[in-house]
């Protein structure tokens, strides 16, 4: 039996100090754990101070992603966040000092190790380091498919320029196997399987990579150096020579700088004055500015508005060279699909010496429209745009079916009716263009001349027929 105090006995005159003492030992813990919380989160280094000279929005903007920092220095988020608002107005120590500290809190995070690999790679800043930064990047975990791909990709293409040959071809072929028709992949395995003396192989690699405006022009030039290897010396020739008339390959995308682009605070200001200068008809003098924004590779709405606006000036291969990189940036970019389909079109139109070159855009446009159309059913343009360049193609019976979407998709549009009659009339489907004769009179204006002429092929002379509304 216990000979202790009961729950209805007092305690001892001994135990109440201890008790105090236990008290107080436990408030002491609490507050040194409270004080202990609030230096880990105001003790770390101090973040970058916002550099001086700079415009009120981006002072405002640098202060504002700084305060989160200053809040809590153990959020790696926030100091990532900061360094990707430097890096956007072009602070890149800065942004450096950030994404170290956000990879020391949080070395799991691929875009703090990726973004310190760029810094270093910037002008040859420190290769070796970006090396390991970009090791580290890859051995992180991958929020999407497309940053994991973005690693290994310049990860491979650093291997490559060290000449670790060996690790680069690894890479590449690893990337292969999730998206075979990579063209900057293709590019960077034949680039490798060249060096590492196998020609042959570089030939079949770098095939996948002459028509990607992102690799066009490296992979035509190394196809020649490859070409010339094997003892391919007409094929070297011609590879020459394609690649004297290309222009220089674009950046490939960035999702990772893409993060960092979308911090800039003055993006909406450039559309801003595009579209006032558009509304002045200062069409021309969009071109700069716009030329400045689409060299972003994140900003696909610049390239296509750029490939745009030069389609309408007339400058046709300009715009094929944008409107290519934006489909090759987001290929799900419906506008991009279309203008592309569009401009091929009339580049295939006006090349009267080269029929190869012709045939080649014809194709490209219908392939192009087909995507347009696959991402956007209801797309009558596409549809119209893919039964010309298949007619272009010498292929009448088959664009007939894009004609008739078209005039399906939208029926208040002259250009589509005329287009399906001329190519009926033309198919010798006389009796279809008839029927359909009296719904195109309902749109198209009764003296047009082109619908005048359909009129007299199909026997109804040149005067609207009588059942239907000029």
């Amino acid at each position: 039996m216990s000979t202790g105090p009961t729950e209805s006995q007092p305690a001892s005159p001994t135990a109440r100090p201890r008790r105090r003492r236990l008290l107080l030992l436990a408030l002491a813990a609490v507050a040194v754990g409270v004080a202990g919380g609030w230096w880990l989160r105001t003790g770390g280094p101090a973040p970058p101070a916002v550099p001086e000279g700079v415009g009120a929005d981006v002072g405002a903007a640098i202060s504002a992603a700084r305060g989160e920092v200053v809040a809590d220095r153990t959020s790696a988020a926030a100091w990532g966040r900061l360094g990707l608002v430097f890096t956007a107005h072009g602070f890149d120590d800065r942004a450096a000092d950030c994404y170290r500290e956000a990879h020391r809190l949080d070395p799991t995070d691929d875009r703090w190790a990726y973004m310190l690999g760029l810094y270093n790679l910037h002008d040859g800043r420190d290769p070796a380091a970006a090396v390991g930064q970009l090791e580290a990047a890859l051995a992180c975990r991958h929020r999407t498919t497309a940053r994991e791909g973005a690693i290994r990709l310049r990860l491979a293409e650093l291997y490559l320029a060290e000449r670790r040959l060996g690790d680069a071809e690894r890479l590449f072929r690893e990337h292969l196997e999730r998206d075979p028709l990579d063209p900057r992949c293709r590019l960077g395995l034949g680039v490798t399987l060249l060096h590492a003396g196998r020609p042959a192989e570089a030939v079949e690699s770098l095939k996948g990579a002459t028509a990607s405006p992102l690799t066009a022009r490296q992979a035509t030039t190394t196809l020649a150096a490859a070409a010339r290897l094997i003892g391919d010396q007409d094929g070297a020739a011609r590879y020459e020579q394609q690649a004297a008339r290309l222009p220089e390959d674009l950046a490939p995308p960035d999702p990772f700088a893409a993060d960092a682009a979308a911090a800039r605070v003055d993006r909406q200001d450039g559309y801003e004055q595009v579209a006032a200068l558009e509304q002045a008809g200062r069409l021309r003098e969009t071109v700069p500015l716009l030329t400045r924004m689409a060299e972003d590779p994140a900003d696909v709405r610049a390239a296509v508005t750029l490939g745009q606006t030069l389609s309408l000036l007339g400058e046709l291969d300009a715009a094929e060279r944008y409107l290519r990189a934006a489909c090759a940036r987001d290929p799900a970019h419906v506008r991009a699909a279309l203008l592309l389909g569009t401009v091929l079109f009339d580049l295939a139109r006006k090349e009267t010496a080269d029929g190869d070159r012709r045939t080649r855009l014809y194709r490209e446009s219908a392939d192009t429209c087909r995507r347009a159309v696959e991402l956007k059913p209801d797309l009558a343009m596409a549809h119209f745009c893919r039964g010309k360049a298949t007619q272009g193609l010498g292929d009448l019976p088959a664009a007939i079916p894009h004609f008739r979407r078209a005039v399906e998709c939208r029926p208040e549009v002259p250009q589509f009716h005329l287009g399906l009659l001329q190519a009926l009339a033309d198919s010798g489907l006389t009796e279809e263009a008839a029927a359909r004769l009296p719904a195109a009179e309902r749109v198209i204006p009764a003296d047009h001349p082109e619908l005048i002429l359909v009129r007299k092929r199909l026997g109804g002379g040149g005067k609207p027929d009588s059942q239907s509304k000029s």
